[in-house]
């Protein structure tokens, strides 16, 4: 079962780059439910758990591409659960992390596609908790958080306060993107525009750019 799964991860991939999406999402469905009856076996290792959730969260991804974002929404749910139980008993393993602050960056996004920035604030906090001193997972973090402050008015100024803490966290930790933040700052940092703290925080990055501002910016 486990090579199937592998061999229908290998075949959603190719088919991704040829944009041929619902054979895509056809694999990828074959490959959840082959790993689903491993994880059910006692004693699961933790890898099979990982293979899960990299499995879901591709799925929800070519959902999402699909404008299906509430079963995109269920399908990220669902690879943190299994990211989480893979990463039980080693936690700072990078193979299960790495996947795991994606699947919330997704899930934060499609929180507030959906409607519910609640829930995308607490995707966003979750987030940072995960991403100590990784400036851009951290600035993304700040990303979302300022996003759901700015589209309702519950939990507002906490929302703002956490916003500037994740901002700050993500310079402290050597955010030096000045294009990215700038090119940010009008769609995502609105609900921080009245805050010093949060031109302060655009300030700095500004002169630690400064001797750079020339060079193109680095792709990602």
């Amino acid at each position: 079962d486990l090579e199937l799964a592998n061999t229908e991860n290998s075949r959603a991939r190719a088919l991704s780059k040829k944009k041929d999406l619902d054979g895509a999402r056809q694999a990828l469905t074959r490959a959840r439910e082959l790993l689903e009856k491993r994880v059910d076996e006692p004693d699961t290792p933790p890898a099979w758990y990982g293979d899960l959730g990299r499995t879901c969260g591709n799925l929800g991804l070519i959902l999402y591409l699909q404008n299906q974002r509430e079963k995109a929404r269920d399908h990220f749910q669902q690879a943190i659960r299994h990211l989480e139980n893979a990463r039980e008993k080693n936690p700072a393993n990078p193979e299960y992390l790495e996947p795991l602050r994606e699947n919330y960056r997704n899930l934060a996004e499609s929180f507030l596609q959906l409607g519910e920035p609640r829930r995308a604030a607490q995707a966003a906090e979750s987030l940072a908790g995960i991403s100590k001193g990784l400036p851009l997972e951290t600035y993304f973090a700040a990303c979302f958080m300022a996003r759901s402050a700015a589209t309702d008015n519950d939990d507002h100024a906490h929302r703002v306060a956490l916003a500037l803490r994740f901002l700050e966290e993500a310079v402290l930790a050597g955010f030096d993107d000045f294009g990215l933040l700038q090119k940010n700052r009008k769609p995502y940092f609105t609900a921080l525009e009245g805050e010093k703290a949060f031109h302060l925080r655009y300030e700095e990055v500004r002169e630690k750019a400064r001797p750079s501002l020339g060079s193109p910016t680095p792709k990602r």
